[in-house]
């Protein structure tokens, strides 16, 4: 049987609660915690979202809210949403992971097979980083199939994606993504 929604009135306290899956680690440093709390910052201004109370550890963390002038739930709904609409567009476009694949080494200059060699080479490793970074946080592909094609195990995947985060800007992602150089 579904849940029943919330009750959400403007004005209403949340205690919201975020864990990492099977307890793992959501947070890997100080600078991690910093940039998470920048863009709930930004979130909560422009919500006018007042924030009393937070609690950041490794893998979870705690915070009490009162909604502001949106909704709590309507803000995440309305990124997730965003955010599905930008994965569902790249998918007309065509963009697939054999498509990702040849636009990152024709952005970054290595062959296919280097992607696929698991090579250590500065300009290999920062390529294949991209291309995870890009492959899952902005076209939705799945981590594994990522790293059956590459040959890597998943746990290389995640580690890239956080790399491959830090050496793009969101231009960087528009011109890979588009094609151009």
């Amino acid at each position: 049987m579904p849940r029943q929604s919330r009750i959400d009135p403007l004005g209403a306290l949340h205690h919201i609660i975020i864990r990492g899956i099977e307890r793992r680690v959501i947070f890997r440093g100080d600078e991690d915690r910093e940039s998470f709390l920048d863009r709930l910052g930004g979130i909560l201004l422009e919500s006018a979202t007042p924030c009393y109370s937070w609690s950041l550890l490794d893998n979870h963390g705690h915070f009490l809210f009162r909604t502001g002038k949106v909704r709590v739930d309507e803000r995440i709904l309305k990124e997730a949403d965003e955010d599905w609409e930008w994965k569902s567009l790249l998918r007309q476009r065509g963009i697939d992971m054999q498509q990702l694949v040849e636009r990152i080494g024709g952005h970054f200059g290595p062959e296919i097979e280097d992607l696929k060699s698991g090579s250590k080479v500065s300009s290999i490793a920062k390529a294949r980083a991209v291309l995870c970074y890009v492959g899952v946080r902005q076209l939705g592909l799945p981590s594994v199939s990522i790293a059956k094609e590459l040959g890597v195990s998943p746990s290389a995947v995640s580690r890239a994606i956080l790399r491959g985060q830090k050496l793009l800007g969101q231009k960087d992602i528009e011109a890979i993504l588009s094609g151009s150089q």
